[in-house]
């Protein structure tokens, strides 16, 4: 029996920031196989074992052929306790991530409407008293910048991508399939240490 394949990219996040159109565009690009479920969400486990990530691999990996990259898009990984260190133990330190951000406060906002919709919150608490950690509340989810210093020390140039999410507003599908192809064209730059503060900065903005 042949053994599934393992991912070499993942879009580790951020939720609500507009993953879903981008994992649906590199889901239908030739070179990529995309899970079914977009989001598996595995890495984020407290206890990952060789038996749990073998039934990964096999469960939502089996039917990857040939295709140059192979992934899934579990956004709870950016900002989760015990993903990233999962994923650099079980993926080691060459796979490629992707992050998509959005303005901070839009995000939180959206964020909470999408809590509410699955029953987790009741809908009188304001924004900034929803959530004791970075699972569930809104404004902790939104701070975007400890984050990426993190990702950026485990992967470095191996973040392929970030930006606002405004951008996927303004480009037409063209433009995204064609950031779809790894290649000499990187999917972006990496993030500056400016670029971070800026993140940072504008994140205030929301607690």
């Amino acid at each position: 029996m042949r053994m599934a394949r393992q991912p070499n990219f993942l879009v580790a996040g951020a939720q609500k920031s507009g993953t879903s159109y981008l994992c649906s565009i590199l889901a239908r690009h030739p070179a990529v196989f995309h899970t079914t479920p977009k989001e598996p969400m595995f890495f984020q486990q407290e206890n990952v074992t060789e038996a749990s990530f073998a039934s990964y691999l096999s469960s939502f990996y089996r039917d990857a052929a040939n295709q140059p990259r192979v992934g899934e898009g579990s956004t709870i990984y950016f900002q989760w306790p015990h993903a990233l260190q999962n994923i650099r133990r079980w993926l080691g330190p060459r796979i490629e991530i992707i992050v998509s951000l959005r303005q901070p406060t839009d995000r939180a906002v959206s964020f909470y409407l999408h809590n509410l919709r699955k029953g987790r919150i009741r809908g009188d608490e304001r924004i900034a008293d929803v959530g004791s950690d970075v699972r569930l509340s809104p404004v902790l989810t939104s701070l975007y910048a400890p984050h990426i210093e993190r990702w950026l020390e485990a992967y470095g140039p191996r973040m392929q991508f970030l930006c606002s999410t405004t951008c996927w507003n303004r480009q037409p599908p063209s433009s995204h399939r064609r950031r779809s192809s790894w290649g000499s064209n990187r999917w972006g730059r990496s993030p500056t240490r400016q670029s971070i503060e800026a993140i940072r900065w504008r994140g205030r903005a929301t607690s």
